[in-house]
């Protein structure tokens, strides 16, 4: 067993080189421009470039127009494109690039709905609030589908969470930060060896 860890709103060169020293899974870039972690499609690519290839690129947008969409996937070329489920309903996306559809701790989420099959990204009601998601209701989605927890993960709670929900995989922005946009690489370090360190124990047991 791996939980996939994704590293959301990358800006800089160092945070980069952070993750691919440290073998993280996904690599997320913030295409939202009300986002402190909003990056230009073209200074994304530059990032992305640095990557290997079993790092997978995800364009993170949110109610983005298709012109914006297009955008991003003619100069960023990503592997997933990340915005709410209901925003797949009216834009068209390649074959080639996955879809991580959000959906939102709102009590209002029908499971019946989503795919068995694909990843989903499961968060709080607000992108980028900090907010955790409820322990339970993320327990009941991660038993029947392939969960991404997101939203207000940190070092200090990621453990609880991955040991009450036992989710597919963790996605963290603001809790590896030094300030809001400027990512840390030893909060970085420090959020992943505590997830590796639960994957040793679990698949010891």
């Amino acid at each position: 067993m791996k939980t996939l860890i994704k590293i959301c709103g990358l800006t800089t060169v160092s945070a980069v080189e952070c993750i691919i020293e440290n073998n993280v899974d996904m690599a997320g870039f913030v295409f939202a421009k009300q986002s402190p972690r909003y990056i230009r499609p073209k200074n994304a690519k530059q990032l992305a470039d640095l990557m290997p290839q079993h790092i997978s690129k995800v364009a993170v947008m949110l109610h983005p127009t298709p012109i914006e969409v297009n955008e991003v996937i003619d100069v960023f070329k990503p592997d997933y494109l990340q915005m709410d489920a209901k925003d797949f309903l009216n834009t068209y996306i390649p074959k080639s690039i996955e879809s991580l559809k959000v959906y939102r701790d709102d009590g209002c989420l029908d499971l019946s709905l989503i795919s068995d099959s694909k990843p989903i990204l499961f968060e709080g009601t607000k992108s980028g609030s900090g907010k955790l998601t409820n322990i339970e209701h993320s327990k009941a989605v991660s038993k029947k589908k392939r969960v991404i927890i997101a939203g207000g993960l940190n070092s200090n709670n990621v453990l609880n969470v991955l040991n009450k929900v036992g989710p597919l995989g963790v996605d963290v922005s603001s809790g590896v930060e030094s300030e809001p946009g400027l990512k840390s690489e030893q909060k970085i370090i420090q959020f992943i060896r505590i997830v590796r360190e639960y994957d040793e124990k679990k698949n010891n047991e």
